[in-house]
């Protein structure tokens, strides 16, 4: 082993060489100028500006920080500092108390800044008629005892305080269409209706079909019919209730046909108490294999039901298949969760809470769009972390030549022609 001399002597050095191309695309697509125009709080300048604020935290979630205090990265970065031309970088102190500077109107004007960002770029991005919305909700666990947490369903951590946010994807594309933060003792019903209503204004022009697919958490009347008033398609799980395995209870053995080796499916149409109508309903009966013996001499077949309410038509197997498919909403929430952190910057306020929330979500519809409009395919399926590997954590040494700052990255960049292109088209 060859023994080397260590010295701490190099200067304006980086890890995030990487991020001069997507600053540019985030300064292109003026997200800074808008949320700065649109947010509608006052601050007085005295160092530092809302626009300085929101370029730091959309950098801070890019860059893959887990919690505020990882801004100090930046505080020896001056490649870093360049970029986003800051003398200096704000304490940890001052970006907090600038986030609990939000109010609920203030998170509904970042919704403004995605709505039209959106708007804007998926069209970019991608050329779609038919979307498929995945809808689904998930658990963020908290410590300590922030406002809006709640005790709630916590597969991970019963009786833990948590948040329960509420997200729509569009599953051709992996973008976020819409998200909001919900505190942890809220049913995945309260709010639904509005959320649905804000999700038809963030909608792209142009779009002729929309299939909608939730778990059994959103299964009621009230979204049942918002759904239909709108007339989005739907595929919707059901909760197993009484009525419901009553009139399940009831379906002849002939109406079943074979699904896989264990399983079978049947359609039946049904009215619950409060219905005006009838819905469609697909029941997908899976065989158990018996626990006793002595169940099995007698003739007893115990069955687990999966039940679902659809609109759609066609093969009832294809349309769970169809159904199945809405899992990969849970790898893109896991995307939000290990590699953008998502609930992990939190503070003492919930709506700095959910103003975090809104701009991560922002953020990521922002590498999306990156990856497609200017790296495409390759990288369409690929997660925000691989990507992150890829393209922005190379190291990079920033160099005074000829009045001019350049930043030198490494020579056997093994992605070097792929991001000579994306700088060209930037430029």
């Amino acid at each position: 082993m060859v023994k080397l001399k260590t010295e701490f002597s190099a200067r304006n050095l980086t890890i995030f060489g990487g991020y001069s191309n997507i600053f540019s695309f985030f300064t292109k697509s003026n997200v800074f100028e808008k949320l700065d125009r649109f947010i509608s709080f006052t601050k007085r300048k005295k160092i530092y500006d809302k626009r300085d604020y929101f370029k730091l935290i959309l950098s801070m979630l890019v860059c893959g920080f887990r919690n505020m205090n990882q801004v100090s990265l930046f505080q020896s970065d001056r490649p870093i500092q360049s970029i986003l031309d800051l003398d200096t970088i704000p304490h940890v102190s001052n970006i907090a108390r600038f986030l609990k500077r939000f109010t609920f109107k203030s998170c509904q004007q970042i919704v403004d800044v995605k709505r039209e960002l959106f708007k804007k770029f998926h069209h970019k991005a991608f050329t779609l008629k038919r979307v498929t919305i995945d809808i689904d909700t998930t658990v963020l666990n908290l410590w300590g005892c922030p406002e809006g947490a709640g005790k709630g369903y916590n597969p991970v951590k019963r009786g833990n305080l948590s948040y329960h946010p509420m997200i729509a994807f569009i599953y051709e594309t992996k973008e976020v269409l819409h998200g909001v933060l919900k505190p942890g003792d809220t049913h995945c019903v309260n709010g639904a209706v509005e959320f649905l209503e804000e999700l038809k204004t963030m909608l792209p022009y142009g779009l002729r079909d929309i299939i909608v697919r939730t778990d059994s958490g959103l299964f009621s009347q009230k979204v049942l019919t918002s759904l239909e008033t709108k007339k989005w398609r739907y595929i919707v799980a059901v909760k197993n209730y009484a009525p419901v395995l009553a009139r399940v209870a009831d379906i002849p053995d002939c109406a079943y046909r074979p699904y896989d080796e264990v399983s079978e499916v049947a359609v039946f149409h049904f009215r619950m108490g409060a219905w005006k109508k009838k819905r469609k309903f697909i029941v997908q009966r899976i065989r158990k294999s018996c626990a006793h013996l002595q169940e099995d001499l007698f003739g007893y077949v115990p069955y687990e039901y999966r039940i679902f309410v659809t609109t759609l038509a066609g093969d009832p197997a294809h349309l769970i298949d169809f159904y199945h498919k809405r899992g990969t909403a849970e790898n893109y929430i896991k995307e939000l969760k290990y590699d953008l952190h998502i609930g992990k910057l939190i503070t003492n306020s919930f709506w700095a809470n959910q103003a975090i929330f809104q701009l991560t979500l922002l953020c990521y519809n922002m590498l999306v769009w990156f990856k497609n409009i200017f790296i495409g395919k390759a990288e369409r399926q690929t997660t925000i972390q691989t990507f992150r590997e890829r393209y922005l954590l190379i190291p990079g040494k920033l160099v005074n030549h000829a009045r001019r700052f350049i930043l030198k990255l490494p020579r056997d960049y093994r992605y070097k022609e792929t991001y000579k292109a994306i700088e060209l088209q930037l430029a």
